[in-house]
């Protein structure tokens, strides 16, 4: 039977997590450290490694990891984070989606050169943004789906070359994307 063998206060809600050798980078609500790195080296006795303040004190509501790249949604704002330093990350770029940035699928097919984000845009719920140059993300396409919903998650599939996603639709709540 699934036991829990560690936990550790946050200090605010932890919205998402992804893992990466003995580091666990958190997508928080703290507003002073939107961003949580978690040394797990010890399972049972987790401890802050490092953090990171973003702008504001909107929510980092998403997290994905390519390489030492972190990519974090806070609010509008897709960030790039270096954390081949985990106790210490550091921004390294930022792009405006428009609206809330609700999550992030990576194509690991194609070097990691894309990310797929769902956003809360009533113009442009699915965008496609280049972090070949973590330092600049941009965004090189985008799809404006029926209505005004939002999309709330996304997954790419690199066996099918497609994005998948989920939204608040009475008609789309699967959606399948050719993002390239």
């Amino acid at each position: 039977a699934p036991t829990q063998i560690g936990s550790m206060d946050l200090g605010a809600n932890g919205n998402e997590v992804v893992v990466s050798g003995n580091f666990a980078y958190v997508a928080s609500a703290h507003d002073s450290r939107e961003v949580q790195v978690v040394n797990i080296a010890t399972p049972s006795s987790p401890s802050l490694a490092g953090s990171l303040n973003l702008s504001g004190t909107v929510d980092a509501a998403t997290v994905s990891l390519s390489g030492t790249t972190l990519l974090v949604g806070q609010g509008g704002t897709l960030f790039t984070v270096a954390v081949s330093t985990p106790s210490s990350p550091s921004v390294l770029g930022s792009v405006n989606v428009s609206d809330t940035l609700n999550d992030i699928a990576l194509t690991f097919g194609n070097s990691n050169t894309l990310a797929f984000v769902a956003t809360s845009s009533n113009v442009a719920e699915f965008q496609v943004v280049n972090i070949s140059v973590p330092s600049s993300p941009s965004i090189v396409g985008l799809v404006n789906m029926t209505g005004t919903n939002d999309l709330l998650g996304v997954a790419y599939s690199q066996t099918l070359d497609r994005a998948f996603g989920v939204s608040a639709s009475n008609a789309e709540e699967f959606v399948v994307f050719a993002p390239q």
